[in-house]
């Protein structure tokens, strides 16, 4: 979703599948775009910088008496910051709303994106030495990822009585992917071709009532959801093997027809038990059902899985006096295997069971026109934890598969502040404790060993100043602590460093009277050029090769938007 195109952003703490549903294990992130509403304005903007970084975007909305519209247009590309790794996109889409009376409300919603990518692979540290951190690793010159998405979305909203109101959104999503993925170490050559057609169609229905009990606040939602996803893989596998010599290569040719269901039905309830004290509980169930075929060297082979999974939700806010408040909150969540967890490299993996996950959450948070702070400690523990295993070997060669971890902890502690002394001035920061860790694994033996590439320590600071004749400045630095690299599910191997850069910005907002809107940005990102790398881990088919991915250097962006209103 792009960025000029959002118009909030809201985000749900904790398991949210009592309302979500599926996927909802660890927390949700809403996105709101921009509605098809109010007064008539265009914002044309242009953007430029390194590695021939440029595109460029236009958003025009506005209504006139019932009806409304907004249109969205982006492109964007850049050649990146490493050989071999440019990128370009395409994005469309547009909105059309029709306020039929003061009670209903329709709504048709619709685009298209396209994303081209090369992938430069991953270097050795020889490799970095000899191509620099910006080259690309010459056995991968083929590598590339290609997605095409076209989307389209309805919603009809209802004022059936004063305090009820219902919302239906129906959508359909296509999306077709043409990926190819090349390894090559001193022994073994791996190419991975697939073609991935993805056709998902669904509704969403909820009920909102606010009708008071005893005199207190109360809302109800009722839900229920639906979604039917039919998928369509083509995909070859070919692994050879140089030594010893001459090669031998040994194909996987693959055809999958996959299809699953999703139903779920939802209760929430939140009740004033006071004017400080909101009690809120909720309760889902969902039910999803996956059907394949795949068709591979031998017999077809079928698959065939149901699940069944309630999540319950209950929290307790009190607002302990303006403008403190502290919450609690127990909830359960549940995720569900998607298709390339359950279809994999090779084939199907029956055996692959739902995520359930167990939260407890305590917080604090204080609002008030200068200061805000947010504090929250948690513990989850999550059953069946899927997780990637590339130490799995089938045939003689590396097999990676994904597998189901019996018990994942996560525990930590999360806090964010901001501050404005003055009225010119804004100081903000956050800091995150998450602790990761396998506590049972009956299949591989991991117990006690930490997640890998999640850093026990994180956070950021920031500050941003508005200086006089419309002219703003800022800096926000990003830190990171040691983590276990990818792949490393023993934590055997080495740790990536610790490391910390900073942004910086600087804005220029000239007044064009009141129907004209200027401004001018410029980005400096890791303005002390720092050498760092992000991800790094052993190979998927190789065993003790360890490839890096290096982060961006000192990088430039300019921009210039022009916004004109009514």
């Amino acid at each position: 979703v792009q960025l000029d195109r959002v118009e909030r952003i809201e985000i749900v703490r904790g398991p949210a599948s009592a309302v979500w549903g599926d996927n909802a294990v660890g927390g949700v992130i809403q996105i709101f775009t921009r509605p098809a509403e109010g007064p008539p304005r265009f914002t044309l903007r242009g953007r430029t910088g390194s590695d021939d970084w440029d595109g460029g975007s236009l958003l025009a909305s506005g209504s006139h008496g019932p009806v409304g519209a907004m249109v969205f247009l982006d492109r964007f590309g850049t050649d990146g910051f490493r050989d071999r790794s440019d990128y370009r996109a395409r994005h469309a889409d547009g909105k059309l709303r029709w306020d039929v009376g003061e009670r209903l409300a329709l709504e048709l919603a619709g685009g298209y994106t396209s994303d081209d990518r090369n992938r430069p692979g991953v270097l050795d540290r020889e490799e970095i030495e000899r191509f620099g951190r910006d080259g690309a690793d010459p056995a991968t010159d083929a590598n590339r990822n290609a997605a095409r998405v076209r989307w389209v979305q309805g919603l009809l909203e209802a004022v059936l009585a004063e305090d009820v109101v219902l919302e239906v959104r129906p959508f359909q999503r296509l999306r077709n992917d043409d990926a190819r993925v090349q390894t090559e170490d001193p022994f073994v050559v791996t190419d991975f071709l697939a073609e991935t057609e993805t056709d998902a169609t669904g509704v969403n229905a909820q009920l909102s009532i606010d009708l008071p009990v005893a005199g207190r606040r109360n809302r109800l939602l009722v839900g229920f959801d639906w979604l039917r996803e039919e998928v369509e893989r083509h995909s070859v596998f070919a692994q050879t093997n140089l030594d010893p010599p001459p090669p031998a290569t040994t194909v996987f040719p693959d055809e999958t027809d996959a299809h699953r269901r999703l139903y779920g039905g939802f209760l929430q309830e939140e009740f004033s038990l006071t004017e400080s004290v909101l009690l809120s509980a909720g309760l889902r169930f969902d039910h999803a059902r996956y059907q394949a075929r795949a068709r591979v060297p031998g017999p077809t082979r079928q698959f065939h899985s149901t699940f069944q999974r309630w999540s319950p939700k209950a929290a307790v806010t009190w607002r302990v006096g303006q403008p403190v408040s502290v919450y609690a909150s127990f909830a359960r969540g549940v995720r569900f295997p998607n298709f390339d967890e359950t279809f994999g490299f090779f084939g199907f993996t029956p055996e692959l069971r739902p995520e359930r996950s167990t939260s407890y959450e305590a917080g604090l948070k204080l609002r008030s026109d200068r200061v805000a702070v947010n504090l929250a400690v948690y513990h989850m523990v999550v059953k069946d934890e899927i997780l990637f295993d590339h130490e799995i070997d089938a045939f003689g060669f590396p097999s990676p598969q994904n597998v189901n971890l019996d018990r994942v902890r996560h525990r930590g502690l999360e806090a964010s502040w901001s501050v404005r002394p003055l009225d010119w001035l804004d100081l903000y920061g956050s800091y995150t404790l998450d602790d990761a860790r396998i506590q049972q694994d009956s299949l591989t033996g991991l117990d006690g060993k930490r997640i890998p590439l999640t850093p026990r320590h994180r956070g950021s600071v920031g500050v941003r100043v508005e200086l006089p004749w419309a002219l703003e400045a800022g800096l926000n630095g990003n830190l990171v602590g040691s983590r276990f690299v990818a792949n490393d599910l023993r934590n055997e191997f080495f740790r990536e460093g610790k490391y910390a850069t900073w942004d910086a910005h600087a804005a220029f907002r000239p007044s064009l009277g009141a129907h004209v809107e200027l401004a001018f940005l410029f980005r400096v990102r890791n303005l002390l050029d720092r050498k760092y790398t992000e991800v790094a881990g052993e190979g998927t088919f190789s065993r003790g090769v360890f490839g890096f991915n290096p982060a961006a250097d000192r990088t430039y962006e300019a921009g210039v938007s022009v916004t004109w209103k009514r």
